[in-house]
């Protein structure tokens, strides 16, 4: 997979999550999140802020997925061995 690829498959995902979000957030689950919660909720939303917060929150996410799979695949090797054709 090349940059380019990497970099708009990223980007996408990042749209695609955001619109959930705001979906749910705004409009699925507001009435709940106002009733239990909305004693923390500001006047006026910080845009800026929020969008920095969920940036870091995505990659954080996707850094820990990372390392998962990269943990996993290193316990498959180890535990199964290496793998040899026979030809």
């Amino acid at each position: 997979m090349t940059a380019g690829v990497l970099g708009m498959t990223c980007g996408a995902m990042l749209v695609f999550f955001l619109a959930v979000d705001l979906l749910w957030l705004g409009v699925v689950a507001r009435r709940f999140y106002l009733k239990h919660l909305g004693r923390f909720f500001a006047e006026r939303v910080n845009w800026a802020t929020a969008f920095v917060f969920y940036l870091i929150w995505k990659n954080q996410e996707e850094a820990t997925r990372l390392k998962f799979s990269i943990y996993w695949k290193m316990l498959c090797v180890n535990v199964a061995g290496p793998t040899t054709r026979r030809g």
